[in-house]
C-alpha cells in the first residue's frame, strides 16, 4: 500500500502519468501536433472562458508560436489550433458551444448543422 503524503505529491504523480498519456495520442492531425505538449494549458484556459482567438493570442505571446498572420490580420496559427480543438471535441474532451460567424464578436449558439466560418469560437470542457 502506498503512503499518501500531507503536501500532495501523489497527487502530482497522478498529473504527470496523465500528461504522458496526452502526449501519445497518436491520432493528432499531423499539423496539430506542435500543439500536444500544450493540451493540459490548452485545457485550463478553456475552462477559464479563453476564446480560440484569445488562445491563440496566448500561445503567441507566452508559448513562442508564431506571429505570422494571413492578409487580413488573423494569425497563421489560428486554423491549426482550430483543428486541433475540433480534434478534442471528437475525442470528447470539449463541446463546441458557441461561434462568432462575422468576427464581431457577437456570439451565436453552435449546432452541428451550423455552416459558415467560425471567427471565434468557445470551447466547454467535458
Amino acid at each position: 500500500m502506498e503512503q499518501l503524503s500531507l503536501f500532495g505529491d501523489f497527487e502530482e504523480e497522478k498529473k504527470e502519468i496523465k500528461q504522458e498519456t496526452l502526449l501519445s495520442d497518436s491520432h493528432v492531425p499531423a499539423i496539430a501536433k506542435s500543439l500536444v505538449p500544450h493540451q493540459n494549458e490548452l485545457l485550463t484556459y478553456l475552462q477559464e472562458g479563453y476564446t480560440a482567438k484569445q488562445l491563440c493570442d496566448h500561445l503567441i505571446k507566452e508559448r513562442g508560436f508564431s506571429r505570422e498572420t494571413y492578409s487580413q490580420g488573423t494569425p497563421k496559427l489560428y486554423p491549426i489550433l482550430m483543428i486541433y480543438l475540433m480534434h478534442l471535441v471528437d475525442q470528447g474532451t470539449l463541446q463546441l458551444e458557441k461561434v462568432d460567424p462575422n468576427g464581431d464578436s457577437n456570439f451565436i449558439d453552435y449546432s452541428p448543422d451550423y455552416v459558415g466560418q467560425k471567427y471565434d469560437a468557445i470551447f466547454k470542457v467535458v
